[in-house]
């Protein structure tokens, strides 16, 4: 497992014990190795130790998978579209309903 932010390189004896690591179940990340060869999420890049960080990073799919990640983090609301979010919110209330959901 490799530290998309700092580089720090993880490993461990299993995908079931990266995944208890990252809080996910151990199927979403083997079914994306199996697919793809790697699993990423925000932070963390999940491969097998048979396969070199180097080897993922010259992926097609990686660096496919880098720039829509790049695009989600950065689409942030601008100044003006969260005050206008805040004003159309200003009257609403919470229901029973939405709070139990």
């Amino acid at each position: 497992m490799h530290n998309v932010d700092t580089g720090e390189v993880l490993s461990f004896v299993s995908i079931r014990k990266a995944a208890e690591f990252l809080g996910l179940h151990q199927s979403s990340i083997a079914k994306s190795i199996q697919l793809k060869g790697f699993f990423l999420d925000k932070w963390y890049l999940v491969y097998k130790s048979s396969t070199t960080a180097d080897e993922i990073f010259s992926l097609e799919s990686y660096k496919e998978a880098i720039s829509v990640k790049d695009l989600i983090l950065k689409a942030k609301h601008s100044e003006t579209s969260k005050e206008l979010i805040r004003k159309a919110n200003i009257d609403k209330t919470l229901s029973v309903y939405t709070l139990a959901s």
